[in-house]
């Protein structure tokens, strides 16, 4: 066999039938324990979210979720950890390894614990506190140290417990409590006193002790410590720091105390989308900021509902509030009692009450909702009590996730089961040579294949470097109803690994390895 040389080869099958040949068991797909973080609401998580991480409540017998929406990009966390991804793809930031919108759900990593997106970059959290960052990368908002897209997910750092993706920007806290900025910073939004951009994490206030809560927006970034105090930084222009002037700040200004939760808008460089939200301890509601409500030329009421007159110090909205999401002129409200509110913008049905007319006042749209995600095109996502996925408003990039481009002014349902469904690989699809490309993890390879065949045998093929000469094993496959991947070695030991993208040309393999931990590896299909 003829090989050619293919540097930091990493392969997800030779790992595998290394383990089974040599006789170890075990390896699965468990999500293990969640890191997590100091309470910021009287519920501990694997995070604080802020709104494209998904706000809400836990709630006693369903499984922990998330969703997160985007400027036209969704994301939801199933209970099992995996990670699915739907609508606009123009950077990469679904992370599927392509730049293909999607119009229905497609799955994308799996073990996945939180999860932020913002206009054209997607942050997550891995269960082990692995931070993944994938989409544009220009301003270095991804923080791997180079400004190149990336279409696929790229670890970043580790021990990290929550996230926010903002505008070209990024924002996350560690398990010791420290807050990480890096990405755009011309207005001062990653809060180190300065307006250069940073490629790589950087360390923001390390004077000010423990942060349990971020959350990063166009161009201002709020953070709560773990004394309930919050903090504003970055651009000022319509009053969104909340201290009463219109001036930027470059480093963090204690605005208030008290703060359980905090969400700032995302206006991604539109007019009129800067403001903040924030619930005290008792269950108050705040928000400053603006409050025109212009997009596009258009006037509507303000998201703060009272008048559409800029606040620059916090006003009080209403109570009982546990959870707020906010996308770039509309807000969404989960109160104690599961009910869901929203107010603001509604253009394109965006506060999922059946019409296109803006409220001024919060009006009940749901009962029973865990959780709350406003995206920043005018559309908005929640995950019920029972589990189900809802989604509502814009649909020009397919971000509800039912299909269609069609806008919704009622919820929808996201059905996960089809496209489960969808994402089953037939086995004649995956018969066929397989070459790695590219995995995450580093080997001494000169080159691998592995070929499935139609009668459910396989091979691996393989030669090192270092003159350890070449290796090969046999095995024999077969798929579930799952569309997972079951490798049953010669010794009889059995792995299944999640098949997270089959294409004509692509496969992409995502598994956990014992001593190797989670691996992800793509391969090129050979003629």
């Amino acid at each position: 066999m003829k090989y050619k040389k293919a540097a930091a080869i990493t392969v997800i099958f030779l790992l595998v039938l290394l383990v089974m040949f040599t006789g170890c068991s075990g390896g699965g797909s468990g999500t293990g324990d969640l890191p997590t973080a100091l309470p910021a609401s009287g519920v501990v998580e694997i995070s604080a979210p802020d709104e494209r991480q998904g706000g809400g409540n836990d709630i006693a017998g369903l499984p922990r979720m998330a969703v997160s929406a985007g400027l036209s990009t969704s994301f939801v966390i199933l209970p099992d950890g995996s990670l699915w991804g739907w609508g606009n793809n123009v950077e990469g930031q679904l992370g599927d390894g392509t730049t293909t919108a999607r119009q229905n759900p497609v799955r994308i990593k799996e073990h996945v614990a939180a999860v932020s997106t913002s206009s054209t970059h997607t942050l997550a959290i891995s269960t082990d506190g692995t931070l993944w960052a994938w989409g544009a990368n220009a301003s270095g908002q991804l923080g791997d140290g180079t400004t190149t897209s990336r279409h696929n997910p790229v670890q970043i750092m580790d021990d990290v417990v929550s996230i926010s993706a903002g505008n070209s920007y990024s924002a996350a806290i560690k398990s010791d409590g420290s807050l990480w900025m890096w990405g755009s910073n011309h207005m001062g939004q990653l809060g180190n006193g300065t307006t250069t951009n940073l490629h790589t994490p950087g360390m923001i206030a390390a004077d000010l002790g423990e942060w349990v809560m971020v959350s990063a927006g166009n161009v201002h970034t709020m953070a709560i410590r773990y004394d309930g105090t919050l903090w504003a930084w970055g651009n000022n222009d319509a009053g969104q720091l909340g201290n009463g002037t219109t001036e930027d700040w470059h480093v963090p200004l204690r605005v208030m105390h008290d703060v359980a939760y905090v969400s700032v808008s995302d206006g991604t460089n539109f007019p009129g989308g800067e403001y903040t939200m924030a619930i005290t301890n008792d269950g108050t509601l705040w928000a400053w900021g603006a409050n025109d409500g212009r997009l596009w030329g258009r006037h509507w009421a303000g998201p703060m509902h009272d008048t559409s007159t800029d606040r620059h110090e916090p006003v009080e909205i209403m109570g009982d509030a546990v959870s707020v999401s906010v996308g770039f002129s509309h807000t969404m409200v989960i109160k104690s009692d599961g009910s869901l509110w929203a107010f603001g913008s509604n253009t394109n049905g965006q506060l999922g009450n059946g019409s296109t007319i803006a409220s001024s006042e919060p009006v009940k749209i749901a009962d029973d909702t865990a959780y709350i995600s406003a995206g920043i095109s005018g559309y908005s996502l929640a995950v019920k009590t029972d589990g189900s996925i809802l989604a509502w408003g814009n649909n020009w990039d397919g971000q509800l996730g039912e299909g269609t481009n069609t806008e919704r002014h009622s919820p929808v349902f996201v059905d996960l089961s089809s496209a489960i469904v969808r994402n089953v690989r037939s086995e004649a699809s995956l018969v066929g040579l397989w070459e790695t490309r590219e995995s995450n993890i580093d080997m001494d390879l000169l080159a691998e294949t592995m070929e499935l065949f139609d009668d459910g045998t396989g091979t691996m093929e393989a030669e090192y470097t270092a003159g350890l000469g070449p290796w090969f094993e046999a095995f024999s496959w077969r798929t579930d109803a799952s569309g997972s991947l079951i490798i049953v070695s010669q010794t009889g030991i059995t792995h299944i690994y999640n098949v997270a993208q089959l294409t004509e040309t692509t496969l992409i393999l995502e598994g956990d390895i014992p001593g190797f931990g989670y691996v992800r590896t793509i391969y090129t299909r050979r003629s």
